[in-house]
């Protein structure tokens, strides 16, 4: 059975040195910039957060997010959430989160 593997992880180098680490074992995927939903809002003009300065905080500290979507076999599953384990010091060196769906039908070719 397929399973989709859906991962938020900061946007760091030590992501980019998994994706590269991926691809080098044979796995394709989709990855997408994405934020948080606390950091869209204060970009949002029109947001008038509680904390005056919170804006120049938020901007100034937190990253961007990169989501990762990985198509793959049950069978191949555990050694992807290995690596993502692995290259985010189990997401304590990067922090992010993953989550595995199983997907009931798939049709298409990666």
């Amino acid at each position: 059975m397929k399973q989709l593997l859906f991962v938020i992880l900061q946007n760091t180098d030590s992501a980019h040195l998994l994706f590269k680490e991926l691809h080098a074992r044979g796995y394709n995927g989709t990855t997408a910039s994405t934020s948080s939903i606390s950091r869209t809002l204060l970009e949002d003009p029109n947001f008038e957060p509680i904390i005056g300065n919170l804006r120049q905080v938020v901007n100034s500290g937190f990253e961007t997010n990169i989501s990762l979507y990985i198509i793959l076999e049950e069978s191949r599953l555990e050694e992807v959430q290995n690596l993502i384990r692995k290259f985010t010091d189990n997401f304590q060196g990067t922090h992010g989160g993953m989550a595995v769906i199983p997907l009931i039908k798939f049709e298409g070719s990666f």
